[in-house]
């Protein structure tokens, strides 16, 4: 082999490398990217399920408040027709 063949050869070696460096480079940038993308997308994942947990929680106690007002109105309603039967009566 002649020297500039080799020379040609190793100029094509060495470019090689500097391309897969730079790729290698880009590549490490490009995860970066989407490791910090994934991490934002978790947070807001995370955080609408704790929003949905806190509007089922919120939700569960308001059906817990109307039963027991509905028990209040239904009581305080009996009340009302036996003092209605006895201003009839009396």
């Amino acid at each position: 082999m002649n020297t500039s063949v080799i020379r040609t050869y190793t100029e094509q070696l060495e470019s090689t490398i500097e391309k897969g460096v730079e790729l290698r480079d880009s590549m490490r940038q490009e995860i970066s990217r989407l490791e910090r993308l994934v991490k934002a997308q978790k947070s807001e994942i995370t955080n609408a399920v704790n929003a949905k947990e806190s509007y089922q929680r919120r939700l569960g106690n308001y059906k817990k408040r109307l039963i027991v007002e509905r028990e209040k109105r239904k009581k305080l309603e009996g009340q009302i027709i036996k003092l209605k039967r006895k201003m009839s009566n009396g």
